[in-house]
């Protein structure tokens, strides 16, 4: 029988999407937001972050009192979740039935501007807790943030694999006024807006998680399995 150092075994694992614990005070934005603030809820990182970010949270709403609707959310009402800018920074959250009454999603994610992408079948219930999940990152080369890709109730393989995602928000090509490209991350924060008539979100099980990896492909990770046997068993042919 033979052993494969600690170190070869380390590095095996340092490619399986190992990500540092949340970087701000989580325990601030576990709370019930109404109304319309830029800054409901903000916090700056510890340091500045330029890799990939995960952000995901639980989320409940209280609906809007106003009878005579036929869904339990108004038109665009909006809470958001950003990145360093609140109105023009890459975002991801509550944008009901697609912010102008065309579809009945509510749920988004962009990476500035008003519009966004929409999560398919994201219309949601009054009463019932949903699970948000981001991932936003740098495509190979670019200096700034340029895809964001979202989960509604993720499952713990996609959490960890970053694959399958409900919706993704890609950077243009011709970056339009309305937004603000991001390098580094130093501030984040929660924005609301139109969360009136009695509306209410509340927000639990914040996690912010920097130096994001994303998971190998199988074979890749097969493949370098492999590898180490081989090292191991050289290894211990030598010292035969």
């Amino acid at each position: 029988m033979f052993k494969i150092s600690t170190l070869a075994i380390a590095a095996l694992f340092s490619l399986t999407g190992i990500a540092h614990a949340s970087v701000i005070n989580t325990a601030a934005f576990a709370k019930e937001y109404s109304g319309t603030n830029n800054s409901a809820a903000k916090a700056n990182l510890t340091q500045p972050e330029k890799d990939g970010v995960t952000i995901d949270f639980r989320f409940i709403f209280t609906p809007t009192k106003t009878t005579g609707l036929s869904d339990d959310l108004e038109v665009n009402d909006f809470l958001g979740f950003w990145f360093n800018d609140a109105t023009k920074g890459p975002n991801i959250g509550l944008k009901a039935n697609c912010g102008n009454g065309t579809c009945t999603n509510d749920l988004f994610v962009r990476l500035g501007g008003s519009k966004g992408s929409f999560l398919t079948n994201s219309e949601i219930d009054a009463g019932k807790e949903y699970h948000l999940f981001g991932y936003l990152y740098k495509s190979k080369g670019s200096q700034v943030y340029d895809n964001f890709d979202a989960w509604l109730n993720p499952t713990a393989f996609q959490m960890h694999a970053l694959t399958g995602a409900h919706a993704s928000a890609v950077m243009p090509a011709v970056i339009p006024a309305d937004y603000k490209t991001v390098k580094s991350i130093q501030t984040v924060g929660f924005r609301t807006d139109s969360l009136n008539n009695g509306v209410k979100v509340t927000v639990s099980n914040l996690n912010l998680n920097v130096d994001v990896v994303p998971v190998p492909e199988p074979s890749s990770l097969a493949l370098l399995g492999l590898a180490l046997v081989g090292l191991g068993a050289a290894r211990r042919r030598k010292q035969a």
